[in-house]
């Protein structure tokens, strides 16, 4: 047991990344944001209202941060374009 915990102790961590398809990846925002808009028009209860209220916002912000680390990236690599530019 003290030799695998040692083993483990050095070697990298594996990271554990969860997949589903990308037009499904990309439709989350739009479905929530349609699911939102329902809750706050077609049911007259408060707790749903306010549940409509936070979908609205979930999907605001995750098409906010996608939008935001697919800009960093494209600069990333207009940047790594130009160094390799330069270097050559």
């Amino acid at each position: 047991m003290d030799r695998q915990r040692a083993k483990f102790g050095t070697t990298k961590r594996r990271r554990l990344t969860l997949h589903m398809p990308e037009p499904v990846y990309e439709a989350l925002p739009y479905v929530y944001a349609c699911l939102g808009i329902g809750l706050l028009y077609l049911l007259d209860s408060g707790v749903m209202a306010v549940m409509g209220f936070v979908l609205l916002v979930s999907a605001g912000l995750i098409v906010y941060m996608r939008n935001s680390a697919r800009k960093r990236a494209y600069q990333a690599r207009l940047r790594k374009k130009q160094r390799d530019w330069m270097d050559s």
